[in-house]
């Protein structure tokens, strides 16, 4: 088993406010995303001591996932692939390392991260705008609000995904054997619940951070459990029990 730990888990161990048993904490495990949240982040400049703990909670962690969600993937399907690994994968590890042995970046590199933050920033908020577009068109055309969430999107998100891990591998993928599907069975089901609850309530919007949230939930495996702070996604999983056990029940110190 692994527990998967999303951003907000590391800043909470690394603040104390949460706490993890021994025997847990041996299978809890940090990831490329949770990394690039931790270096590209406002925070960094603003209160760099918060950061600073919680890098030091991740970088003595057992285990970091450093390959990005569709890689992840890849690799379920494809055992045997080479791992392929970002530039900025390399890069970040580099800044952690340094800064988990004490270094504090100077005012050009914190220029830098400062720039490549809000880029990052304006990305999530045009996909998340992009998203909320399309929602506004969905939602004209469901004639049974009921019916559309007793429904299923499995199919039409698995088309989807398809499509954005050919967009990674630069090459097309038709298909995924059912072994692989079943492996990440905990996101593609939490993306079909998600979204049939944001077609159907007019008011709910897709947020800039959901989709970090979406593909975090790609390294989280059958047997192994999803930690985070964020009660959304505990509430929408509640009377689904092949879901609701993915979850990490966490402890307060």
């Amino acid at each position: 088993m692994k527990i998967i730990g999303d951003t907000s888990v590391w800043y909470n161990l690394g603040e104390g406010k949460i706490s993890i048993d021994k025997s847990d904490a041996e299978q809890l495990v940090g990831n490329y995303l949770v990394v690039s949240e931790l270096v590209y982040t406002k925070r960094m400049e603003e209160d760099f001591p918060k950061v600073k703990c919680a890098i030091n909670a991740l970088m003595e962690a057992p285990e970091i996932i450093w390959h990005v969600p569709f890689e992840h993937i890849l690799l379920l399907e494809f055992p045997d692939r080479q791992v392929r690994f970002s530039e900025n994968a390399v890069m970040s590890f580099e800044f952690l390392r340094r800064i988990y042995r004490g270094w504090k970046p100077d005012y050009e590199t914190m220029q830098y991260l400062k720039i490549s933050s809000v880029a990052i920033s304006a990305n999530k908020k045009n996909s998340s705008n992009s998203v909320n577009q399309l929602l506004v068109d969905i939602r004209g055309k469901i004639k049974s609000k009921t019916k559309h969430l007793n429904g299923s999107n499995i199919e039409s998100n698995r088309k989807w995904v398809l499509s954005l891990i050919s967009q990674y591998g630069k090459s097309e993928v038709s298909s995924l054997s059912e072994t692989t599907w079943k492996q990440i069975e905990f996101f593609t089901g939490i993306l079909d619940l998600y979204f049939r609850k944001l077609e159907t309530e007019k008011g709910m919007k897709f947020r800039a951070n959901d989709w970090f949230d979406f593909l975090m939930m790609i390294y989280v495996q059958p047997g192994d459990k999803f930690w985070t702070s964020e009660t959304k996604w505990c509430s929408l999983v509640k009377d689904n029990s092949i879901l609701e056990k993915y979850f990490y029940a966490s402890k307060e110190s």
